[in-house]
């Protein structure tokens, strides 16, 4: 009762209202990521002068860190790793992250809907979105260095 009457109530269920939100909106950019290999053929048709330009290669001159990608996406669903590994190197990690999102995601949104509130969840989610974001800053920082210092 002091709870409702105090505010904190409400201030946890708009914490898990945005959360739920976030969880939608990082499942359908998964699933758009997933399909984008497949669209993107059509997507350089209707536009031809805007999709598949690099505006690092542009500048320059050669391919950054992601370029690419889509096409080694592609390559890893379709199960030709070999390829894939040539593309791009993240190519492998970048679809496991991608399932293992889609997962975690439809987990999370399942136990959304049972009320059940999952706070390991929810810090094992941060954790794993940190250390994945150190591993790309990372690579990130050995391209530069590869590039620029070297």
């Amino acid at each position: 009762m002091f709870l409702l009457l105090s505010g904190q109530s409400t201030n946890r269920d708009s914490g898990r209202r945005t959360y739920r939100i976030v969880n939608w909106v990082i499942l359908g950019l998964m699933l758009y990521l997933l399909a984008l290999p497949f669209l993107s053929p059509l997507l350089e048709k209707c536009f031809p002068s805007v999709w598949g330009v690099c505006p690092y290669r542009e500048l320059r001159g050669e391919p950054c860190p992601l370029c690419g990608m889509t096409r080694a996406v592609g390559a890893v669903l379709r199960g030709d790793f070999h390829r894939a590994v040539s593309l791009n190197p993240l190519s492998i990690f970048a679809v496991l992250f991608i399932l293992s999102e889609v997962i975690f995601r439809a987990v999370l949104l399942c136990l959304h809907i049972s009320r059940r509130p999952r706070p390991l969840l929810v810090r094992a989610d941060v954790f794993a979105h940190l250390l994945l974001a150190g591993i790309f800053i990372c690579y990130i920082g050995k391209f530069i260095s590869e590039r620029f210092f070297i």
